[in-house]
């Protein structure tokens, strides 16, 4: 199946929560132009569903739980000809910002004085 997926593509981990029984992860794939759109969606959304079970059943193996993906599909017109979008595709920039998301959430980020149950 690999061979039938656009080699211009990005993917980018929009949501990555972890609950109880189950790891919800939902994803954006990026390509370049409407067709490749089309190849990945498929007829009937078909190509979508076979991507997204192969890669649901590789991340249970993976995370020994239950996947919840959902996969999207968007075009970022030649995002590989601008710098900005591909730094922002870069999964190390991704990291960087979930990385400062977590810091900024962080109870010992937190101020005391702004916490409404302390007077």
């Amino acid at each position: 199946m690999y061979h039938e997926v656009p080699y211009a593509l990005a993917v980018i981990v929009d949501k990555f929560e972890e609950l109880t029984k189950l790891l919800r992860i939902e994803v954006t794939m990026n390509v370049e132009r409407d067709s490749q759109k089309k190849i990945l969606i498929g007829h009937k959304g078909e190509m979508l569903k076979k991507i997204g079970t192969e890669a649901r059943k590789e991340l249970e193996k993976l995370f020994d739980i239950k996947i919840y993906l959902a996969l999207f599909v968007k075009v970022v017109p030649d995002w590989r000809e601008n710098p900005q979008k591909v730094r922002e595709l870069d999964w190390h920039f991704q990291l960087e910002g979930l990385s400062e998301d977590i810091a900024r959430k962080s109870p010992a980020n937190e101020d005391p004085s702004e916490d409404p149950t302390n007077e």
